[in-house]
């Protein structure tokens, strides 16, 4: 059965280097969620254990050119992006664009419209800029989301 969609304000918050706990703590347990399932479970824990690791994170966090943002209902997290400009883009780096890298709701939150929202906020945050490269993740069972 479905949840239904939200009714409660989602309220978004640009991280600092003081939130890499919570950033750690939602990056691995949403990455395990969107991906266990297709992958061997030794590559899996040993990508999550590099890309989510707390240097990794602090760089990312430190980066000029990044931003991270929490989603909350009633302040709890219940999701997170990033986005990118410049050279801190994974594929293009125009001087004159974003990426947004990474989207994720935990799992007990899904399908209540979270991540669209969250999607919609991005792209307002992209306005100003000429255009917006999305980069997502594409499984068999399901697409996490994709604009190109």
């Amino acid at each position: 059965m479905k949840k239904p969609a939200i009714t409660k304000k989602i309220d978004f918050e640009k991280l600092s280097p003081d939130d890499l706990p919570q950033l750690k703590e939602i990056s691995r347990s949403t990455f395990f969620d969107a991906f266990n399932t297709q992958n061997n479970p030794e590559d899996l824990h040993s990508y999550i254990n590099e890309a989510f690791s707390e240097i990794t994170l602090k760089n990312e966090l430190l980066e000029s050119n990044s931003e991270f943002y929490f989603a909350r209902i009633d302040n709890r997290i219940v999701g997170y992006f990033k986005i990118n400009f410049e050279k801190a883009q994974t594929d293009l780096q125009d001087p004159d664009g974003m990426e947004l890298e990474r989207i994720y709701v935990l799992k007990e939150h899904q399908n209540q419209k979270i991540g669209q929202t969250m999607l919609d906020e991005v792209i307002e945050m992209a306005i100003p800029v000429s255009y917006t490269h999305l980069r997502a993740h594409e499984t068999v069972l399901d697409l996490v989301c994709r604009l190109l």
